[in-house]
């Protein structure tokens, strides 16, 4: 950016800098629906982390998720969301060409859950990561990628070891 932004400061758009985010505790916290019984989590120099083992995926698709906190930075809060199943692919590998669409196949979820899915490609990972493809599509079983943005993607370059992460989510 223009000006640069310090070493205290992020760049977040173009001549912009903000101020680097720092950790909060939003004191205890609790997680159930995940596991076999209650989670409970308490702030360690304003981080949480769990050491305990959970057998994946933790919870069945559609089952009631919450977590809950008591408040410190913010006052108390509480969100609930729904489990998403893991995403199961149609196929191992692809193969991607020069003027040729990528169609990306998967088990969908529940209808009833919501899910979107988040497909994810760099074709130059590790290599100097000259660009990638993001998409977010409705979790229906498969998403065809346009050939010209397949185009445009190799143009910018290949190397390293091209990775296709494709991930369920839901908000």
């Amino acid at each position: 950016t223009n000006p640069a932004c310090t070493s205290a400061q992020i760049c977040t758009g173009a001549n912009v800098c903000q101020t680097k985010p720092t950790l909060v505790s939003v004191g205890d916290v609790s997680v159930t629906g995940v596991g076999t019984s209650a989670i409970a989590l308490k702030p360690i120099n304003k981080n949480y982390q769990y050491g305990g083992t959970i057998d994946f995926p933790g919870f069945a698709e559609g089952d009631t998720i919450s977590l809950a906190a008591t408040g410190d930075h913010y006052s108390a809060f509480s969100i609930t969301t729904q489990g998403i199943s893991p995403v199961v692919m149609s196929q191992a590998s692809y193969t991607i060409a020069t003027g040729s669409p990528l169609e990306v196949q998967w088990t969908p979820g529940s209808s009833a859950v919501g899910a979107m899915i988040h497909l994810e490609l760099n074709i130059s990972k590790h290599g100097g990561n000259v660009g990638n493809l993001v998409c977010d599509v409705a979790d229906n079983g498969s998403y065809t990628i346009p050939a010209d943005l397949i185009t445009a993607l190799i143009s910018l370059g290949v190397a390293g070891f091209p990775e296709l992460t494709v991930t369920r989510t839901k908000s």
